[in-house]
């Protein structure tokens, strides 16, 4: 008797127990999904074999992903349509960051992700070809919360959208965006008074009268390669940016010692600018103008084949330089590094 139930308790018992185990796991594998707060999928997707396709994304989804905040699309997740992008609307209710760069996101798919995740703080829809203006016009009506909005390399944006921007704007990353028009910066400038961040490198249709706008607040702007009918007049209205901390202007042609004249008065608290290729009218005049700037911290002059030592030395001895970039600057000689002996603060040359 003693056998017979020792046989049950190993092949019956045993067998019960391993199976309500097995359930139990489950659900507790199950209810951690509730607590997941982000997704990456830039290490996983050769999990998935050919890729993270539109089923296999919802299937996760359905999984019980309430409560996620961060989601990121950005790697390996080139299979996925703009119906995935409509799903997250659907699933993904506490969103407050999603990186969807070079999506397949469509107008319709970015209404249904803005009517859903109305607390995203945070969304990247950089080279998203199928967007327009449009979707991001439903998108930004929805999303009132947002801080920080990259849609760079858009070759369908004008700007007309941006009316409908939240005053909780800190940062637009617009590089690339070769339609946008003035009017676009416009209402930037009027409905993003906190705006801090501005890249508008290569946007080639915007002219004098973008620069001639209140951003009480910026401190970075990014302005590569701009339009090559645009006048130095029209950059010397960035010294009307006071709070202005770095600035990028390099292969801008029309920069002139004027300009530089104008920046360095107007924009007193600049650390950092970069006039990589300005070399058609900037001279080594133009250059001891940055002098002014007492902060200026780095200075990144390279190209500049017609700047001499002379043009460092003041802005050496604010004692504030901790990096100078000079390379192909023929008119720099040795003693030029000499001037760094001024500098309290370690320097790199």
């Amino acid at each position: 008797m003693s056998k017979t139930r020792l046989h049950r308790n190993q092949y019956g018992l045993g067998s019960v127990c391993t199976l309500l185990v097995c359930k139990h796991w489950q659900a507790v594998v199950k209810s951690s999904w509730n607590t997941v707060k982000s997704l990456q999928f830039a290490d996983i997707c050769h999990s998935f074999g050919s890729g993270l396709t539109d089923v296999t994304f919802m299937s996760i989804l359905m999984r019980g992903c309430h409560n996620v905040t961060w989601l990121d699309l950005s790697v390996g997740c080139n299979l996925l349509t703009d119906w995935a992008i409509e799903m997250i609307g659907h699933k993904c209710l506490k969103l407050e960051r999603l990186d969807a760069s070079r999506m397949r996101a469509t107008n319709s798919s970015l209404k249904v992700l803005g009517q859903g995740c109305k607390k995203l703080k945070w969304i990247c829809l950089a080279r998203c070809l199928d967007v327009g203006e449009k979707g991001l016009w439903w998108l930004f009506t929805s999303c009132t919360q947002l801080e920080y909005v990259d849609v760079h390399e858009n070759n369908r944006l004008t700007g007309q959208c941006f009316h409908q921007l939240g005053p909780s704007i800190h940062t637009m990353k617009l590089n690339g965006c070769n339609k946008l028009k003035n009017i676009g910066l416009q209402y930037l400038s009027e409905k993003c008074s906190l705006l801090s961040f501005l890249d508008i490198s290569d946007c080639l249709l915007l002219s004098d009268m973008a620069f001639n706008l209140k951003f009480s607040n910026l401190k970075t702007l990014n302005s590569r390669r701009i339009n090559r009918d645009l006048k130095p007049t029209g950059l010397k209205y960035i010294s009307e940016y006071k709070q202005l901390v770095e600035l990028d202007l390099t292969l801008s042609h029309h920069v002139s010692d004027d300009v530089l004249l104008a920046i360095s008065k107007g924009c007193t608290l600049l650390k950092s600018i970069n006039l990589t290729s300005c070399y058609t009218h900037v001279t080594t005049t133009g250059i001891g103008h940055l002098a002014k700037c007492a902060y200026l911290q780095i200075l990144v002059i390279s190209y500049l084949c017609t700047v001499e030592d002379i043009a460092i030395k003041d802005i050496a001895l604010n004692g504030q330089l901790r990096k100078l970039l000079v390379i192909g600057c023929t008119g720099l000689r040795d003693p030029g590094t000499t001037f760094f002996s001024s500098c309290d603060s370690s320097t790199t040359l």
